[in-house]
């Protein structure tokens, strides 16, 4: 029997066997399943349905609007999460930028995973902040989103930049661009767990103005994790990867393979090794 050591048991790690007759065992240091079925995609959209359906609803002659319930909709989060080579599968954690490093700040984990909702709430971020935004303002607190460029989601066209944001203004949030952090401050900050809020008010000095919040969310991008596993005495950086120079029968696929952090390339590249 040939077996495949899989290090990190994500949604792209079933399949590494598929269409072959190798046994994988499987290693991994949290909950089975990765990223996407507990923390990202999955959640995310379960938490963003009943906004759609309720917006729906506002619009629809012959209906009365539908009206959301906070408690009901994070426990929809609930209801939908539930060797012959070495394959590193170990996903990515979150990048946050210096100023922000000591906050404590929230990242994708704590905000689908929310327990306690902080009244007022910063967001920095991109597409992710995006929806986190989105279903976070509709539990019912004030929601400012920071955006370090001159436009939301500066990778998309213009248009598009425009209809999101005009969205996220008719739901109260209030967007502010060119929003460089220069200082940031939290007394007693601390990781008091998932969701929860992380200590004392956050001040943030930005884009000529200074706001306050209850919490800050910084979904700002994921990079592989630091050195845990290694090859030749080293973790295998993307280039390697991307380059093919790595050892023999050690393959990298999802997060950790430097290439596109979405789950239907972890996907294709779990099939390919």
């Amino acid at each position: 029997m040939s077996f495949l050591s899989v290090m990190g048991r994500g949604n792209v790690a079933q399949y590494t066997t598929e269409g072959t007759d190798l046994t994988a065992i499987l290693v991994e240091g949290e909950l089975l399943g990765g990223e996407c079925s507990y923390y990202a995609c999955m959640p995310s959209k379960a938490l963003l349905g009943p906004i759609e359906v309720a917006a729906a609803s506002a619009n629809l002659s012959g209906l009365r609007p539908s009206e959301l319930s906070a408690p009901d909709l994070l426990a929809r989060h609930d209801e939908w999460v539930s060797r012959r080579a070495v394959i590193l599968a170990t996903g990515a954690e979150p990048v946050v930028s210096a100023p922000l490093q000591s906050l404590e700040a929230w990242g994708s984990r704590c905000a689908t995973g929310v327990q306690e909702i902080p009244q007022r709430l910063i967001v920095v971020g991109g597409v992710v902040a995006c929806e986190a935004a989105t279903w976070m303002s509709s539990l019912g607190n004030d929601v400012t989103m920071l955006v370090c460029g001159p436009r939301l989601l500066s990778a998309a066209e213009s248009f598009t930049s425009r209809f999101i944001e005009k969205a996220l203004a008719a739901r109260g949030i209030t967007v502010i661009t060119d929003a460089q952090v220069v200082a940031a401050e939290r007394p007693q900050a601390s990781d008091t767990g998932l969701g929860r809020v992380h200590g004392g008010p956050v001040t943030v000095t930005c884009a000529g103005r200074t706001i306050e919040a209850d919490e800050i969310l910084v979904p700002t991008g994921r990079r592989p994790p630091p050195d845990r596993h290694g090859a030749e005495g080293r973790r295998p950086e993307p280039d390697d990867v991307l380059a093919g120079c790595l050892p023999d029968r050690l393959y990298a696929v999802s997060d950790a393979s430097g290439e596109a952090q979405l789950t239907h390339m972890g996907k294709y590249r779990a099939r390919a090794s």
